[in-house]
């Protein structure tokens, strides 16, 4: 189930900031073949596409401007960037936003495309459509696991992200595409200064408590990711923090948990 990275075809959305960024470098470092970039900000996109091409001396990557929330025009640049590396043989659904404000864009972006992509990628890499598999990665959070009070619908398109991945995962089978998940700690990356808070609570005081939280830096995720991608089982859910060493997530059956009533 594990996969090497050198001479792969990747795709990663969300691709031109954070850990998004910090991925399709490790990627290239890794020697993949090449690397398309799915992000609606096509400015800081161009810079890295020519940092990127610089670094490795070729045409290692590209960028389709893209704003995965619209399904259409994810599908269609998903098709287009496929085509033009000739195939894929890892997704990373990376896009996401944490805006409680505007929490129907943000259950499109970090659950239904995320989901779409999902899809995509089994429906192109599946042996069971004649593909050789391959393996597909989900961003969520250690929010997946908590109760949040100033970002509950980020929570919850979190929790939603580990019940997707764990059960599209046991298709593995069939599809021959492994499916896994990262949850990070907080990271400083453009999600944070850009949150949202819900709008009952004090946004300012919410906001600073959220900005003056340790953070971890992208590139430390982008390494760890790329770990999952090479070591990760299918069904994996591994989580990185400051506090503690990347670890495998071990979910119990619900039958387990509580105590009777």
């Amino acid at each position: 189930m594990a996969l090497r990275i050198k001479n792969k075809s990747v795709l990663v959305t969300g691709g031109a900031n954070g850990i998004g960024y910090s991925c399709v470098h490790q990627l290239l470092l890794k020697g993949a073949k090449i690397v398309a970039i799915l992000d609606m900000d096509s400015v800081a996109g161009e810079k890295a596409i020519q940092k990127f091409n610089t670094e490795f001396g070729r045409s290692c990557t590209f960028i389709i401007s893209t704003n995965v929330s619209k399904a259409e025009e994810f599908e269609s640049n998903f098709k287009k960037a496929v085509e033009k590396m000739g195939g894929l043989d890892i997704m990373i659904n990376n896009a996401g936003i944490a805006n409680d404000r505007d929490w129907y864009l943000m259950i499109n972006i970090n659950i239904k495309a995320l989901i779409q992509g999902t899809f995509m990628a089994i429906d192109l890499m599946g042996k069971h459509k004649g593909g050789k598999g391959g393996t597909v990665i989900n961003m969520a959070s250690v929010m997946a696991f908590a109760a949040n009070e100033k970002n509950p619908v980020y929570a919850a398109t979190k929790h939603a992200v580990i019940g997707f991945t764990r059960g599209v995962a046991l298709n593995y089978e069939t599809t021959g595409v492994a499916i896994k998940a990262m949850c990070p700690d907080v990271t400083d990356t453009s999600l944070i200064t850009n949150i949202k808070c819900v709008e009952w609570i004090n946004h300012d005081k919410a906001f600073n408590d959220i900005v003056n939280t340790p953070r971890q830096r992208p590139e430390i995720m982008g390494k760890e990711i790329m770990r999952l991608i090479e070591e990760g089982t299918n069904g994996a859910i591994w989580s990185n923090s400051l506090e503690t060493s990347t670890i495998s997530l071990n979910i119990p059956h619900f039958t387990t948990w509580g105590t009777p009533i």
